[in-house]
């Protein structure tokens, strides 16, 4: 079976060099128990440059995504620029304009956008219960996001 050959260049600041070290101690451990393996070495040229060396059983296997189908392509792009990236600006605005304690929660309302959309699509049970939980958790964030008297 071929093997996969992965090569990185990391930069780390002198500060983080032992927590970077430790974690890339448990990668190669996970890596051998999977029959992969993790090499680092330190850049010669540039004392806070490490060269990180990494073989895998194969392409598929490892920090690849060529095997991906072109909708597995399509839906990791659409879970990066949508999910991620408008989702993040959404929230940074949100909090730019709020404040981090009021943005906040809104956090609560993800449960309920999450049920509105598995109820029609997965069919998921919707029940007096649900509704119930529903309705507190919009009657929180109501009282949550009124004006306080100073």
């Amino acid at each position: 079976m071929p093997r996969a050959l992965s090569i990185a260049r990391v930069r780390v600041a002198t500060e983080n060099e032992g927590e970077y070290l430790a974690v890339v101690a448990e990668l190669a451990a996970l890596a051998e128990a999977r029959g992969q393996h993790l090499w680092v070495f330190r850049h010669g040229g540039d004392p806070h440059s490490f060269v990180e060396f990494s073989e895998s059983r194969g392409a598929a296997d490892h920090r690849s995504v060529r095997s991906l189908s072109p909708r597995g392509i399509a839906a990791l792009l659409y879970l990066g620029v949508a999910g991620l990236a408008i989702g993040n600006w959404f929230w940074q605005e949100g909090v730019a304009k709020l404040g981090a304690t009021r943005a906040g929660l809104y956090l609560y309302l993800e449960p309920l956008a999450t049920l509105a959309l598995a109820v029609p699509l997965l069919g998921e049970p919707f029940g007096p219960f649900i509704a119930l939980g529903g309705g507190l958790v919009l009657a929180g964030v109501y009282v949550g996001q009124r004006e306080r008297p100073a």
